[in-house]
């Protein structure tokens, strides 16, 4: 299968959150950041299926996606909070997320533009 750009910078994202983990405290590591790291890979999973999806399907989840993505802003903003990251860390993380964000919207909005005129 060849990536679309979305699953592409969702990938990078995974990596760059995974080689921050060495340096997170164990006790943020294995409860929150956990969990945000299964955040990223059900989104990567999703978007890889939308991929594939009937259009009438398609909005449903993208819009899903659109849902994991701010729920992601969220939780990396409490790890923030509970110092897991440093600043520069959590900016950097931020900044890929609303990257990754404006694409799914991209995408809805170009998958909702697509229906109506199909």
């Amino acid at each position: 299968m060849q990536d679309i750009p979305l699953i592409q910078k969702i990938d990078e994202f995974y990596v760059f959150f995974f080689d921050l983990l060495d340096h997170v405290p164990k006790k943020a590591r294995f409860v929150l950041c956990l969990k945000i790291e299964q955040q990223i890979i059900d989104l990567l999973c999703l978007i890889a299926k939308t991929n594939f999806t009937e259009k009438s399907e398609k909005m449903l989840k993208l819009r899903e996606a659109s849902s994991n993505v701010d729920v992601l802003k969220l939780m990396i903003r409490t790890a923030y909070h509970a110092k897991a990251f440093d600043q520069k860390q959590y900016i950097q993380l931020e900044s890929r997320l609303d990257e990754i964000g404006r694409m799914v919207g991209g995408w809805l909005k170009n998958s909702a533009t697509s229906s109506r005129n199909g």
